[in-house]
Order: structure tokens, then C-alpha cells, then sequence
């Protein structure tokens, strides 16, 4: 009797696991990212805020950097895009964007507000969505952290479309 209430038990935590790992399935993937944005839609020349280009890590030029993102599942009406880099290698890569992450005394901004459309193929599939299925707006919410001395965190808040 024990044995078949402890085998009941063990299993019933492993059904609840694989459920928890499903509802909070994520995609995630790294590109190579160059921010601001296309003057006259030229991606050479780059200033404000926004990712400018987005390719694959092999893709990438002298001008962008690694970035992370994660995206989490659709909860209630929205989902959450992450995007993390390391503020050194936006240091050395492009300084003036800098100032749109942190403030001269190297503290978070309070936003970064963007409009971008995910559409690189590789980048997409990882994330587990189609081309063009995700767009970030400036309208969406979001927030930058300082998730150490020098990866910077921002979150958005997408409403589902």
C-alpha cells in the first residue's frame, strides 16, 4: 500500500512538472544587433533609438553586438519580449547609443521605447514565431535593468495580436 501511495505521488509530481515546463515554455534566441535608426532606410547609417539591424550572430557587422532575447508565452492579453546585452560591448561598438541605456552616471534609463518587426528567419524560428509575427511597439510598455554591472535588461510588455 505505502509503495503504490509513494509511486502515486512520484508520478503525480512528475505530471505536474511537465505541465509547468509547458505553460512557461519559452523561445529564446541571440542575434547580432545594431541599434538606432535607418536614416532613409539605410541600415549604414543609424541614429536614435530602435534596432537599426538584426541578423544572425554570423550575419553581424563591426557595428552590432550580441543581444539576447527571450520570449515567454502568451499570459492573459500580452507576452513578454527580454532583450539583454552586455553595455561594454555597446560601449566599444557604438558609444553613442549608450546614453539611451544608461545616464552619464551609468544607471538605468527608465524606457526604451522602439518600434521594430522581428523578420529574420533564424532569429524567429528560434524565438518559436513566424516572420513578421512579432512587433514591438513604442507604445508597448517596457523597462531597462541593470541586471549586473554590466548586462543591461529590457522588457516588454506586448499586447497579444
Amino acid at each position: 500500500m505505502r509503495k503504490n501511495i509513494f509511486l502515486f505521488n512520484l508520478m503525480l509530481i512528475g505530471t505536474l512538472l511537465f505541465a509547468t515546463s509547458n505553460l512557461y515554455a519559452r523561445g529564446a534566441s541571440s542575434a547580432s544587433v545594431k541599434f538606432g535608426n535607418p536614416e532613409g532606410g539605410n541600415t549604414t547609417k543609424c541614429s536614435g533609438k530602435g534596432i537599426c539591424m538584426l541578423t544572425s550572430l554570423e550575419g553581424g557587422s563591426k557595428e552590432s553586438i550580441r543581444v539576447d532575447f527571450e520570449l515567454l508565452p502568451i499570459l492573459g492579453d500580452s507576452r513578454d519580449l527580454v532583450m539583454s546585452f552586455n553595455i561594454n560591448d555597446l560601449k566599444a561598438t557604438d558609444y553613442d547609443q549608450v546614453r539611451y541605456f544608461v545616464d552619464a552616471a551609468g544607471r538605468p534609463q527608465s524606457n526604451y521605447s522602439m518600434n521594430y518587426v522581428f523578420t529574420d528567419r533564424e532569429v524567429c524560428a528560434n524565438l518559436g514565431i513566424e516572420p513578421n509575427e512579432l512587433q514591438v511597439s513604442d507604445r508597448d510598455a517596457n523597462a531597462i535593468e541593470m541586471v549586473s554591472n554590466t548586462t543591461i535588461r529590457v522588457t516588454y510588455r506586448i499586447p497579444a495580436r
